[in-house]
């Protein structure tokens, strides 16, 4: 049997184990176990202003909806694996003991005993941070989305995906949409605040296929959920700035709506013609939609909070070659490295996926636009002269590449 904290009394016992999974330097300090590095980052913590009334968590969102569409549906059940607490499992399990199930630390398990849940004609929704869910991955192929026709109806609760801060590299949600969207007859969502996660997670609990909707660390934006839930149409995506002819379309999934949106709006305040599409979907993608936006914008950009590598930029790229639009399209997402330690502030920043990034990009492809309006003409020949190097009606050849006289050719 594994146990938490083995070896430290106080983390042992059950409330321990909840309290000591992520001590704070000033709880350690507290318990007697202070260093002068745990002091001094006490000290630097206390200096910061924190907020009176913040927005609730999106872990709190989840767990009041989920609790609340249980309420009128006794055939939704939740589990959990060793995260209660940190996944709101917790406050559904307080509620309705019955319907609620810690498996401990075997994610695997809690894979395969929702799809036993589901066999048994149960909605099981499992609550899990987006990293672990990695260990399952072989479950939900087999023991979920390949039992019989269409899958079974199992929800993956993804909290904390994207970028997650301190938590370190290990915890890291950055892979979840390019693992789940190959997954035959999964769908894969990712709101872009609370209202959107509140009708997503109501969406999902209405299906009687397998899906996953994956949220982020931290506060929600602050909006009013005191109404009723009301379900999402699937695969609907939402253009909230748009032109007849935009120059640049942003199109992102998830928290990085929230990061586009300011600098969309500053660009726009500026004049500029940069459209801005919050996809919510990344399986099944609004084909419809971005094909339009695509077919009519010069240039496009996807942002997501995932490893670009088969993500939902790829996804975008997969569905405009095969409607064969060929609009230069940008992934900004997360690099071919594992993220390091920092907050998640550093890590945007670094990766260019804040608001100052994302405008930087558009700025740097609006450049592009302007340099291929204002290429060179082709030279006109002299009287008598002969083309050189295969030139011809406007062309050259260089190195056995038939290209446009006057423009740049890269490597």
């Amino acid at each position: 049997v594994t146990v938490k904290g083995k070896g430290f009394e106080k983390a042992e016992k059950e409330d321990g184990q909840i309290k000591w999974h992520a001590a704070t330097p000033a709880e350690l300090t507290k318990a007697g176990f202070g260093s002068s590095t745990a002091d001094s980052l006490q000290e630097d913590s206390a200096k910061l202003v924190k907020p009176s009334a913040a927005p609730p968590s999106y872990t709190q969102v989840f767990s009041d909806a989920l609790i609340e569409l249980a309420e009128k549906d006794e055939k939704i059940v939740a589990i959990t694996a060793a995260m209660p607490g940190g996944t709101g499992i917790d406050k559904f399990i307080e509620k309705f003991p019955k319907r609620g199930f810690d498996v401990g630390m075997t994610e695997e398990h809690a894979v395969t005993f929702a799809s036993g849940l589901a066999l048994r004609g149960l909605h099981p929704v499992v609550a899990i941070y987006s990293t672990f869910l990695q260990r399952g991955y072989d479950m939900i192929i087999h023991d979920v989305c390949q039992h019989r026709e269409g899958g079974l109806p199992v929800t993956f609760a993804l909290d904390r995906g994207g970028l997650v801060g301190e938590d370190g590299a290990t915890h890291q949600g950055v892979m979840d949409l390019t693992y789940l969207r190959s997954i035959p007859h999964m769908t894969v969502m990712a709101p872009k605040d609370e209202v959107e996660l509140r009708g997503m997670l109501a969406t999902c609990l209405s299906m009687d296929t397998p899906n996953a909707i994956r949220y982020p660390r931290g506060n929600a934006v602050g909006f009013d959920i005191s109404g009723p839930i009301e379900p999402m149409p699937v695969g609907i995506a939402e253009m909230i700035y748009d032109d007849e002819e935009p120059e640049v379309g942003v199109i992102a999934i998830g928290y990085s709506v929230q990061m586009a949106l300011p600098a969309v709006e500053k660009l726009r305040a500026e004049g500029l013609k940069v459209a801005l599409c919050n996809a919510r979907f990344v399986k099944p993608l609004d084909e419809a939609m971005i094909g339009d936006l695509a077919r009519r914008a010069k240039r496009l950009i996807t942002v997501e909070e995932n490893a670009i590598q088969g993500g939902f930029g790829s996804a975008v790229i997969e569905a405009l070659q095969r409607h064969e639009i060929m609009t230069p399209t940008q992934i900004v997402g997360i690099p071919d490295e594992f993220i390091h330690h920092a907050s998640p502030k550093i890590q945007r920043a670094e990766l260019g996926l804040d608001s100052a990034g994302i405008e930087a990009t558009v700025r740097e492809n609006l450049a592009k636009i302007g340099e291929s309006a204002t290429a060179k003409k082709p030279k006109a020949l002299k009287s008598g002269s002969r083309p050189k190097n295969g030139e011809a009606n406007g062309h050259a050849e260089e190195n056995g590449v038939l290209t446009e006289v006057g423009t740049e050719v890269k490597a």
